[in-house]
């Protein structure tokens, strides 16, 4: 009800903001008041237990769903997908994830046939497709695979150097000085060398030296009159490059911190006097727009830090007629203690030895946090951070750069290279509200099909569609397709793999072709990877050793993977029938007839022309109902009667009546009646030519990390744990503790305890502490 307040909300709200304003600046902020009301957006962010695997082990993570402004959790979507591609962008695993108040969690079992190599593990939910995808959480994974001879990676197809530059404000402009950041790369990873811009006449006008992360930033002024040339030296060669066009007319704004806790904003213009218009912001919250007087080619403004919230603040200078200038990003950074403590008992220990830890939430505010306890050896210890991955609107921005130990320097360096903007401007101008392709599932998984009419292969709207799940507990999902030919079902607690039946029906009984759609997002049109070859190898003792264990794990330890039992709601999706006949209280004929004649006063079966019709026997009013009524078997509907007249009575457990009117949409039925047979699997039932049988993967079920108990301690089975310990959700409320135990394996190694998650506030927290096991 309240989701539904809020997009009605969205609609009045709009009728204000359209109201006229009073100024240019009035106009923008309404208008972005809108957007923003328009677009509710959420981010993805997900733990992972570890960094880097060996394939065949379990990859174990929890999903943290929040609200793009606040980093609060979010409770609209309840589904979140989670993939893990290859360097094609192609799928290698595929779940869904079903979230409780914006917390999830899930596992996937490495295949072990994945060649060594670079992952990326991407997520996001169905209502995040509305938007850019660069706003989709995504992780780079190391995988090694040890049955091979050897962990080595297949080799690059190629070993170019890229080179490319990044004026401050996206365009290099005629005698105005800017900022220019150059980023190279060597097989598509950041690369460290020397480079010159060279005048037309190959002097050396400038020299630059980029950093670890292939970054470097020089003050330039262009002239568009000359010839400018790049050289980049690469060990023996050089390789020549070009700078960006260079624009006779434009703006550049500069960026710069200051002593006293403010920032100083610049703005250089080709115009020599003019007005105009900046608008900042962070995280679509937070956002001011002032006006900038241009007084002999140049403007000046002063912001103090303090006013900013922490994030990446977006700066956008307008005209007066709101066409957009130039967009520049800076980070904002405001250090905040961990409010969550670890704390052991000591920090070596034996093998086998059991481990009781306590984790303290100091804040006055609740906490939701992962825990993962795992061995520090070389593969994870150096496992290296790729900013092409890094989500720049995912509130870990703080807790990556803090582990790259980033110099407030390379953070705007990077901030500049990634100045491209996912908000639409023309949409955000534009204040009419446009209906979304994709709808927030906020009960449960929505499964989307496609309608077409089987004669003129067009979209149909408006047919009446059947999604089906064969079981002893049937559920029977019913929806029209849209304008668009499109049908949206919200399923209810389907999980695991199943066969899914999906159907139309039409009185007229003209045909209709139904074809689910994928709702996984398609990036094999994003830019692929190259194959990796740096990926950082264990030594041949450790690759053979890390092989061991892994099997050893699998054989003793079952993977670690346990399921959890979920009590479903066993209700029928139609209520609790109005009869119910059990068939085995009674003689067992070979024929419906004789079944539904002796034993079922309630619905009767005659023929018409030839064909069954069944009719739902109205008590009320002492007759018939007048509607078909929706007859199905193990609860998929079954519209051709004599079927199911043929179809042996011997098979089937139940019959269940619903003697009242039924409606769906715009439908209305005379009554339900369901046959259920004994396994709930239509029992060897024929196949409709007008069913499309389908396999279904659902919600993954439930699965628990399962811990090695004191049996398994003192049991003589080989331990060699990679993993002690994984709890993807601990809750500490306010100024609460929370302690556990684990078992250290056979494996002497230093291990890491690292803790990740959020506060109630949107804070991020973490915490981690190394103990060794000898």
């Amino acid at each position: 009800m309240k989701k539904l307040f809020f997009f009605t909300f969205i609609i009045f709200f709009q009728m204000y903001l359209n109201a006229q304003p009073t100024n240019r600046i009035d106009t923008l902020l309404r208008k972005f008041e809108l957007y923003k009301l328009n677009n509710y957006q959420e981010i993805v962010h997900i733990n992972t237990d570890r960094a880097s695997y060996i394939a065949g082990e379990n990859l174990w993570f929890s999903v943290f769903l929040t609200e793009y402004s606040t980093n609060q959790l979010s409770d609209l979507s309840k589904i979140v997908y989670v993939e893990l591609l290859d360097y094609n962008n192609k799928p290698i695993l595929q779940t869904k994830i079903k979230l409780n108040n914006g917390l999830g969690d899930g596992v996937f079992s490495l295949p072990t046939n994945l060649i060594s190599n670079t992952y990326t593990l991407r997520a996001y939910s169905f209502w995040m497709r509305n938007f850019s995808s660069d706003l989709h959480f995504k992780k780079e994974i190391t995988i090694l695979n040890t049955f091979k001879s050897s962990a080595k990676v297949l080799k690059s197809d190629t070993n170019a150097i890229s080179v490319n530059f990044f004026p401050e404000s996206g365009n290099l402009i005629h005698n105005i000085s800017s900022n220019l950041v150059c980023q190279i790369k060597k097989k598509g990873k950041p690369f460290s060398t020397n480079g010159f811009i060279l005048s037309q006449k190959n002097d050396t006008l400038l020299r630059f030296k980029t950093n670890k992360f292939g970054f470097s930033k020089v003050l330039f002024i262009p002239n568009k009159n000359f010839n400018y040339k790049v050289l980049v030296m690469n060990e023996r060669e050089s390789i020549n490059s070009n700078l960006p066009q260079i624009l006779t007319d434009g703006y550049v704004l500069k960026v710069e911190d200051d002593l006293d806790n403010s920032l100083s904003l610049s703005i250089k213009s080709s115009q020599k006097d003019e007005n105009l218009i900046l608008f900042y912001h962070v995280r679509n919250q937070k956002y001011v727009a002032k006006n900038i007087p241009i007084s002999n080619f140049e403007g000046t403004l002063k912001i103090s830090k303090s006013d900013l919230i922490q994030g990446i603040v977006h700066f956008v200078l307008f005209s007066q007629n709101l066409d957009v200038l130039v967009e520049r990003f800076y980070y904002n950074e405001k250090p905040k203690l961990s409010s969550i403590k670890l704390y052991l008992s000591k920090n070596n220990f034996k093998k086998r030895e059991k481990i009781t830890f306590k984790i303290e939430n100091l804040s006055k505010n609740i906490s939701n946090i992962s825990m993962s306890v795992f061995a520090y050896d070389s593969l994870n210890i150096n496992n290296k951070f790729n900013f092409d991955d890094l989500n720049r609107f995912n509130y870990d921005f703080k807790s990556q750069s803090n582990n790259l130990n980033l110099t407030k320097n390379e953070i705007d360096l990077f901030m500049i290279c990634k100045n491209n903007n996912t908000l639409k401007w023309k949409e955000l101008l534009n204040t009419s509200f446009k209906p979304k392709n994709f709808i927030p599932e906020i009960y449960d998984h929505v499964v989307m099909a496609q309608v077409f009419d089987s004669i003129t292969g067009s979209l149909a709207s408006n047919v009446e569609c059947f999604l089906s799940f064969p079981s002893k507990y049937p559920q029977v999902f019913i929806a029209k397709s849209n304008e668009n030919g499109t049908v949206f079902f919200e399923t209810k607690n389907i999980d695991g793999f199943q066969d899914a039946i999906f159907q139309t029906y039409s009185p007229t009984g003209r045909r209709y072709l139904i074809k689910p759609i994928s709702p996984f997002f398609d990036f094999s049109t994003e830019t692929k990877k190259h194959l990796s070859n740096d990926v950082e190898y264990l030594s041949e003792n450790q690759l053979t050793q890390r092989h061991i264990n892994m099997q050893l794990n699998a054989v003793f330890y079952n993977s670690n993977i346990k399921n959890e039992l979920i009590n479903y709601d066993t209700t029928l999706f139609f209520g609790s029938p109005d009869e119910y006949h059990n068939l085995d209280n009674y003689e067992r004929f070979k024929t419906f007839d004789e079944v539904l004649s002796e034993f079922v006063p309630g619905m009767g079966a005659k023929k018409r022309k030839g064909k069954y019709n069944f009719q739902i026997l109205d008590r009320k009013n002492k007759g018939y109902l007048l509607e078909k009524p929706l007859v199905m078997l193990d609860g998929v509907p079954v519209f051709d009667e004599d079927s199911l007249m043929n179809f042996s009575p011997l098979k089937v457990k139940s019959i269940s009546l619903t003697t009242n009117k039924y409606y769906t949409g715009k439908s209305t039925w005379g009554g339900i009646a369901n046959f259920q047979t004994y396994k709930g699997d239509l029992a060897g039932f024929p196949i409709s030519s007008k069913w499309l049988v389908s396999d279904f993967d659902g919600i993954q079920p439930k699965t628990i990390f399962k811990s090695v108990n004191e049996s398994d301690v003192e049991s003589k089975k080989p331990d060699f744990r990679n993993l002690l310990y994984w709890n993807s959700s601990i809750k500490l409320d306010k100024n609460q503790s929370f302690s556990n135990e684990f078992y250290t394996s056979d494996k002497p190694a230093i291990y890491k305890i690292e803790l990740k998650g959020l506060d109630v506030e949107g804070n991020f927290l973490k915490e981690e502490l190394f103990f060794e096991v000898k």
